[in-house]
């Protein structure tokens, strides 16, 4: 049960890492997308769910950097108004996925 328990304090350790590999596939995603001209309303809403995932983890990497490292990226003041909107854009980023999604799908059906 012991490495159990060192295997879980490994990964607190590295999730700061985790969530930085995602925000920059996240940001290749965004890339791609941005230059492939978005041409239909479901690639837009794609390309705007990327990006506001992108700011949502950016506040979420933030907050990991700082409890698992100590390592503070912003003032105490300024940290708190990013986690809060890291907050309030997960909630709107929940909402837009499926939205865009199914807006791709659709329109992906009309085309065939």
């Amino acid at each position: 049960m012991d490495w159990i328990a060192r295997a879980v304090s490994w990964l607190e350790f590295v999730r700061p890492m985790v969530i930085a590999v995602g925000i920059l596939l996240s940001m290749v995603v965004a890339a791609a997308c941005l230059i492939e001209r978005v041409r239909t309303i479901g690639l837009f809403l794609i390309v705007l769910a990327v990006l506001v995932t992108i700011v949502s983890d950016f506040g979420y990497f933030a907050v990991a950097l700082h409890s698992q490292w100590k390592v503070d990226i912003f003032p105490r003041d300024i940290f708190r108004i990013v986690v809060f909107i890291a907050e309030v854009l997960y909630f709107f980023a929940v909402f837009l996925w499926p939205i865009a999604l199914l807006r791709l799908i659709t329109e992906r059906r009309v085309k065939s």
